[in-house]
C-alpha cells in the first residue's frame, strides 16, 4: 500500500535539529509509519514548512512540504488549500489519513474526493466526539462540514471505546478502536523507585484543554516535594507559554524544563517517580502509555480514559485538586505502592498496546478502506 498522512508537525521526529518539537500524536504516526515501512509499505508525509527541501526523504519516508501550520490558514487560505491540493496529488497515494483537526480533516476529505482517494479519519481526543465542544470552538458552517467529512470517511477510527460511544451516540456513526502503539524497553533501561526523584508534567502549554497550571498550583500547595514540568508552546499561543514559564519559576521546588526533544524526554518519563495529568479531556494520552512502559504510575485529575485507573492498579484517579494533593503525597512516600502500581501498567501495554497488534489494525483498515473504496462519487 501507497498511505499518505498529512500531519504538519511530525516532521520535528525525523528531523529533531529543523523541525519543532512534537507531540504524542506525532509520535504515534511515527512510530506507526516505520513499523508500516517495515512492512514493505509506502510512507509519505505532507508536512509544513521549517525551511526544509519542497520534497525530501529520510528513513525511507517521502515528506512533501504543502501542510498549513495554522488551524485558521486550512480553510481560510487559499494559497494553503492550493499547496495542499498539490502536496495531495504529487502523492499519489492510495489512501490518505488525518489525526483530529477537524478543519484540516474538512480540507483532506474533499481534496481526496476529487482525486477519487479514500479518506481515513483518527479521533485525536473526546473533544472530536463532542457536538457541544465543535459548537462553541467552530462556526456552524465547519461544523456542519466537519460531521459530513467524518459520516463520508471510509473509515473512522476510535482511540478508546468512550470515544466509540460517543461517536454513535452523537452522531450515530460507527468506527474502529486503534489503539496507541508503544513497545516497552527491556527490563534493565528501567529504574529502581529507591533511586527516583520528583513528580513529572508533560504536555503542551494548552491552557484551554491541558490545564498546565493546576500543575503550578499542585507544586506550590507542596513544597516539601519536588516536581518537574516539561511544556512546549502551542504554535498559536506561544504568549501563554512564557507567562507560563514566568510563573513556574517563581516556585523553589518545581523545575521548569520547557520544550525537550523526544530523544531526551523518555529520560524523564524513566526517573520520575509518578506521572500527574491535569487536563479537562484527552482521547488516549501517550504521556500515561510513555509513563507506564518505563513502570512509572499516573495520577490524574479528571481524566481516565474507559475508566482504566478506577478499574486497575497502574495509578490513581483523583477526580478533585485536594484529592490529588493528598494522592501525590501518598505514591511519594510510597515506593511500595509506586513499584506494584508501575509493574501493572508496563503489563498493560505489552498486552493491550504493542506495536505489532496495533500495526495490524492499521493494515486491515487501510486495506479495507482501499477495497471498498468506489470511484463513482456518491
Amino acid at each position: 500500500m501507497d498511505i499518505t498522512i498529512i500531519s504538519p508537525y511530525v516532521y520535528g521526529y525525523f528531523n529533531e535539529e529543523r523541525g519543532p518539537t512534537p507531540g504524542g500524536a506525532q509520535r504515534q504516526q511515527y512510530i506507526v509509519s516505520k513499523e508500516l515501512i517495515k512492512r514493505g509499505h509506502q510512507v509519505s508525509f505532507i508536512v509544513g514548512d521549517f525551511g526544509q527541501d519542497s520534497i525530501e526523504t529520510i528513513d525511507q519516508v517521502k515528506f512533501i512540504k504543502g501542510a498549513p501550520t495554522q488551524n485558521s490558514d486550512t480553510l481560510g487560505n487559499g494559497k494553503s488549500l492550493i499547496r495542499l491540493v498539490w502536496s495531495m496529488n504529487f502523492t499519489n497515494s492510495d489512501l490518505y489519513l488525518v489525526r483530529g483537526s477537524p478543519k484540516l480533516a474538512i480540507a483532506t476529505y474533499y481534496i481526496a474526493r476529487i482525486l477519487r482517494k479514500p479518506f481515513v479519519f483518527r479521533l485525536a481526543n473526546d473533544s472530536d466526539a463532542d457536538p457541544q465542544h465543535l459548537e462553541n470552538k467552530y462556526s456552524k458552517p465547519v461544523d456542519y462540514l466537519y460531521q459530513h467529512t467524518i459520516s463520508g470517511a471510509s473509515e473512522v477510527m476510535s482511540q478508546t471505546n468512550q470515544q466509540k460511544n460517543m461517536l454513535k451516540q452523537n452522531f450515530n456513526m460507527n468506527s474502529q478502536v486503534v489503539p496507541n502503539a508503544y513497545n516497552v524497553p527491556p527490563r534493565e533501561k528501567l529504574v529502581s523507585h529507591k533511586d527516583r526523584g520528583g513528580i513529572l508534567w508533560v504536555g503542551s502549554s494548552d491552557q484551554e484543554q491541558k490545564k498546565p497550571e493546576r500543575f503550578l498550583e499542585l507544586a506550590d500547595k507542596i513544597p516539601n516535594k519536588s516536581f518537574k514540568m516539561i511544556s512546549k508552546p502551542l504554535p498559536t499561543d506561544e504568549g501563554y507559554h512564557r507567562i507560563l514559564q514566568h510563573k513556574a519559576e517563581k516556585i523553589n521546588n518545581l523545575l521548569f524544563l520547557g520544550e525537550i526533544s523526544p530523544s531526551k524526554v523518555h529520560e524523564h518519563f524513566r526517573k520520575s517517580k509518578a506521572l500527574v495529568n491535569t487536563s479537562d479531556y484527552e482521547g488516549f494520552p501517550n504521556t500515561f502509555l510513555e509513563a507506564w512502559r518505563y513502570e512509572t504510575p499516573v495520577i490524574s485529575l479528571h481524566f481516565d480514559p474507559d475508566e482504566i485507573l478506577k478499574s486497575t492498579d497502574m495509578g490513581i484517579f483523583s477526580g478533585s485538586m485536594s484529592k490529588m494533593i493528598d494522592d501525590i503525597v501518598f505514591l511519594d512516600e510510597s515506593i511500595d505502592e509506586r513499584m506494584m502500581m508501575g509493574e501493572a501498567g508496563r503489563n498493560y501495554v505489552i498486552e493491550n498496546h504493542s506495536l505489532e497488534r496495533v500495526t495490524d489494525k492499521y493494515e486491515k483498515i487501510f486495506r479495507q478502506s482501499i477495497r471498498d473504496h468506489s470511484p463513482e462519487l456518491s
